[in-house]
């Protein structure tokens, strides 16, 4: 998971919700997205001692002059998996911002581990779209991409035609449209595959509701 990426749309998303200063920290200490894009980049001493010890660490005033790049503020620890991956730090008097640390590492835990499912499927996605075009090119089965059809659960020797369909649209097509596509195609049809053809923001989508047979004779 790219987590730098996540961790920008995430500040962006929190900061439609709350107004106050947020940074994400990774396990290095170094602030990697901020609604203060000049902290980016900057170490944050605080987050390694919340990261280390897995718990919530509250940073005054006075701890500004001993620890290096530091803002009162209250650093939490962010787990996916049971496992830390980052510090979430949310800045100012920790009386006041209090309030907002839970809700805030609670959003941030769903929404990393969302992101994560989404990145997943959209390798799952791309993986099919490699195997049909694979699949497309070919003259004879070999055992390398009957494996793979295996792997992807793909039966080659079903008898099938090819679908090839188009989004009247000159935008970018956004990756859950091709889900939601997907999820009913496969609602209707549980054999049947779906995918992108031609590049990541292509408007055409192929659909082998039964592509033709090629022996492997």
């Amino acid at each position: 998971m790219q987590l730098a990426a996540v961790a920008g749309k995430l500040v962006h998303e929190v900061r439609k919700l709350i107004d106050e200063e947020i940074i994400i920290i990774d396990h290095a200490g170094t602030i990697i997205a901020s609604t203060d894009g000049s902290r980016i980049g900057s170490f944050h001493e605080g987050a390694i001692h919340a990261f280390n010890n897995r718990e919530k660490l509250i940073i005054n005033k006075q701890d500004e002059r001993s620890w290096k790049g530091v803002k009162a503020g209250i650093n939490l620890p962010i787990f996916f998996n049971q496992e830390a991956v980052c510090v979430i730090g949310i800045t100012g008097d920790p009386k006041h911002v209090s309030p907002y640390a839970e809700l805030l590492k609670k959003m941030t835990e769903m929404f990393i581990q969302e992101s994560y499912h989404i990145e997943q499927a959209e390798s799952q996605s791309r993986l099919m779209e490699f195997f049909v075009f694979e699949w497309h090119q070919l003259k004879t089965f070999n055992d390398l991409f009957l494996q793979k059809a295996k792997l992807l659960g793909v039966d080659v020797h079903a008898d099938r035609i090819v679908t090839l369909g188009e989004f009247k649209t000159e935008e970018i097509i956004e990756p859950h449209v091709w889900k939601t596509l997907q999820i009913f195609i496969r609602q209707q049809h549980p054999n049947d595959i779906a995918v992108r053809w031609g590049g990541t923001n292509s408007s055409f989508f192929q659909w082998p509701i039964s592509s033709v047979q090629k022996s492997s004779n």
